[in-house]
C-alpha cells in the first residue's frame, strides 16, 4: 500500500505498543495536530499494525452500514498452504471497526455526532475544539508527540508491561 511503518515507530518509539493495545481494547482514539496529511498517515500506519484491516475498512467510516460484520463465517478448514486461509482461520482481520465504531481519519464536523454516539473509534482532527470532547479516551498531538489519556485505568490497560519492555528491547 506504500506506507512505512519507520515513520510511526520512529516517531512514538516504544508508545508505537501502546497504541496498537489501545487501537484493539477498542477505545477511543484521537490524533490531533498539523498537517493533514501526516495527521491521517499516522492513523492509516496505525491500521496497518494490524494484518488485514487495512484491506477491510470497507464499512469503517460509518457504523450502521456494517455489512462486513454480517458476511463473516468462521471457518471450518484449515488450508495451511494459504495464507488468507491460515488469516482467517486465526480470526484476522480483527474487526475492529463497524457496529458501535468507526474509523474516519478526518472526519468532517458534520459527523462529530457519531463520537457521542459511539463505543470505539479511531479519528483525527486539527481543530482544537474538537480535540477537546470528554469523549475522547486517548489524545494523540502529533505536533508535540504527547499522549494525553483522559482515564487512569485506560494508561495502565494499555501501557507498556515489564515483559512489553523486555520484548521490545530484546
Amino acid at each position: 500500500m506504500g506506507t512505512s511503518l519507520r515513520e510511526l515507530v520512529h516517531t512514538f518509539r516504544k508508545r508505537t505498543l501502546v497504541l496498537l493495545k489501545t487501537l484493539i481494547i477498542q477505545k477511543k482514539i484521537m490524533f490531533y495536530g498539523h498537517p493533514v496529511e501526516e495527521l491521517c498517515t499516522y492513523q492509516y500506519f496505525l491500521v496497518t499494525l494490524i494484518p488485514g484491516l487495512l484491506h477491510n475498512l470497507d464499512d469503517s467510516g460509518s457504523p450502521p452500514l456494517d455489512s462486513r460484520a454480517q458476511a463473516l463465517q468462521r471457518p471450518t478448514e484449515l488450508k495451511t498452504s494459504d495464507h488468507n486461509s491460515m488469516r482467517a482461520f486465526v480470526g484476522l482481520p480483527l474487526e475492529l471497526f463497524g457496529k458501535d465504531a468507526f474509523f474516519q481519519p478526518y472526519p468532517p464536523l458534520q459527523q462529530m455526532d457519531l463520537l457521542k454516539d459511539t463505543k470505539s473509534w479511531l479519528c483525527g482532527t486539527t481543530n482544537s475544539i474538537v480535540a477537546q470532547q470528554k469523549e475522547v479516551d486517548l489524545l494523540i498531538n502529533i505536533e508535540t508527540n504527547t499522549f494525553e489519556f483522559r482515564d487512569p485505568r485506560l494508561e495502565r490497560s494499555a501501557g507498556l508491561t515489564a515483559a512489553d519492555r523486555k520484548g521490545m528491547d530484546g
